[in-house]
């Protein structure tokens, strides 16, 4: 769809949008999922915890993380909103 004042392209449908970021999400996954195996295999060389253990960890804590980096976005957002 294209605003009648201008040429802007505006999506029409959710997954026309989906499809515009699914290559830079993918690229950024495959990052974090190089980073993850790397860490997973610096956590084996512990020996004090096994391959179930370790995904538990890891599946906790990257929980965690996102909620973390979500709440200290969110926080910025509400910020520049007042501004």
């Amino acid at each position: 769809m294209t605003s009648p004042s201008s040429n802007r392209h505006y999506p029409e449908t959710i997954h026309e949008v989906w499809d515009s970021w699914e290559p830079l999400l993918k690229s950024k996954l495959q990052s974090l999922d190089y980073m993850a195996r790397q860490m997973f295999t610096e956590m084996r060389l512990t020996n004090i915890a096994n391959q179930e253990m370790i995904r538990a960890y890891m599946q906790e804590h990257f929980a965690l993380l996102w909620e973390q980096v979500a709440a200290e976005e969110e926080v910025k957002t509400k910020r520049r909103a007042r501004e």
